[in-house]
């Protein structure tokens, strides 16, 4: 017999409940560690501690990543602003930073999903 399949079998949400993206949400457990601190009592800490060198450690310097520069053809910056004007962008670069952003995240995804299965036993 051929059935026709619904939207709820393509939704992977509804597929298996004991995953943690069950419903599209993810297993919250409480922070059951040891010695973890909520934010008023790290205040207090910081507080008590303020005029006391022995307790603070050597700074730590960060420097920010350089940002990348991509080179595309005319044709591809034609296209870029053509459909960054149609998504209402406020400019170029801001919609082809959201495109990749969007993209990268569909990849990490992807690739979750394919560790997910390499995991599992066959």
């Amino acid at each position: 017999m051929i059935s026709r399949w619904t939207n709820q079998d393509y939704l992977s949400t509804q597929a298996e409940p004991d995953r943690s993206d069950h419903l599209g949400v993810a297993a919250l457990k409480r922070n059951s560690r040891r010695g973890v601190h909520d934010e008023s009592a790290i205040d207090e800490l910081v507080t008590a501690q303020a005029d006391d060198e022995q307790a603070w450690t050597a700074p730590v310097f960060v420097r920010r990543a350089k940002p990348a520069a991509i080179s595309l053809s005319p044709a591809q910056a034609a296209q870029a602003a053509y459909f960054a004007r149609l998504h209402h962008a406020r400019d170029l670069d801001s919609w082809v930073r959201r495109v990749v952003q969007e993209r990268l995240d569909w990849e990490q995804a992807a690739l979750a999903v394919v560790k997910r299965r390499l995991r599992k036993p066959a």
